[in-house]
């Protein structure tokens, strides 16, 4: 028998459960819950497909509120001092603890690239350094 066409509300469904784990994925407090093969996104995915619609959907407005709180400054800082979205992402990363090889770690990227980011975004912004780039970031 073939297989129905995904119908509008399964396919609204599917982008909710999408978004998601999207969204889980930016507070991740982890390196290892970002890895490629890390088995926490898949995992994710399976709860959201078995929460009901209303309760994925709330969980999503309420985390699009803080994620949009908690970035919102990042790319408003972003923006201020022309910062590229790579260093943009260094940011968010320094930004939630990580170290720039970390960083580069999760992202694919040589350290060697990550450092080059890092001297960039501290001359774009004239920080002194990580403890006062993040400091600016704070103060808005």
């Amino acid at each position: 028998m073939p297989k129905d066409k995904p119908t509008h509300e399964d396919m609204a469904t599917e982008d909710m459960t999408t978004e998601f784990v999207e969204l889980v994925k930016q507070f991740a407090l982890s390196d290892d819950f970002l890895s490629d093969n890390s088995v926490w996104p898949k995992r994710l995915q399976e709860i959201a497909t078995f929460l009901p619609k209303e309760l994925t959907s709330d969980l999503v407005a309420r985390m699009r509120i803080v994620a949009h709180e908690q970035f919102a400054d990042m790319e408003a800082f972003s923006r201020i001092h022309g910062l590229t979205k790579a260093e943009e992402k260094l940011l968010i990363s320094l930004a939630a603890g990580l170290s720039v090889p970390a960083h580069s770690k999760k992202l694919g990227i040589s350290v060697n690239t990550g450092r080059v980011h890092m001297q960039r975004i501290l001359d774009k912004t004239a920080a002194s350094g990580q403890l006062d780039l993040i400091k600016m970031l704070h103060k808005g």
